[in-house]
């Protein structure tokens, strides 16, 4: 029953360098495609217009998620002020992709979205 007494060990900061390095490095690489994608498929000026939009809320949505991860791992545990308004900015900016990725119903974006917002959540 030893195991049952157990404590878990916290992430190192070589894991969580490692771990900002991974989600930066996926969430350039889920980007790139993103615009990639747009850029061959030559939408109609409406409709690039929406995705516009929905591309610039994932984007800042994960430069806000890469930026807590980074003062995440500087700080072993941030300040209180600082972990309520990265809570805050990060649910706001995930509820406002979400709910317009949503309404233009596009399901991988949707999927990234929920993404974001778990690796947020596992880097606390």
């Amino acid at each position: 029953m030893r195991f049952l007494k157990t404590e878990m060990n916290p992430l190192s900061v070589e894991q969580i360098v490692l771990l900002s390095m991974l989600g930066s490095g996926l969430l350039a690489y889920i980007t790139i495609n993103l615009l990639n994608r747009f850029r061959k498929r030559k939408i109609k000026r409406k409709e690039w217009e929406e995705n516009k939009l929905m591309l610039f809320l994932l984007l800042i949505q994960s430069i806000t998620v890469v930026l807590s991860i980074i003062v995440n791992s500087i700080f072993r545990s941030p300040p209180y002020p600082v972990a309520i308004i990265e809570y805050i900015i990060n649910f706001i900016l995930f509820f406002l992709s979400f709910i317009e990725s949503l309404h233009l119903r596009r399901i991988p974006l949707m999927m990234i979205c929920i993404t974001l917002l778990l690796l947020f959540l596992l880097s606390h």
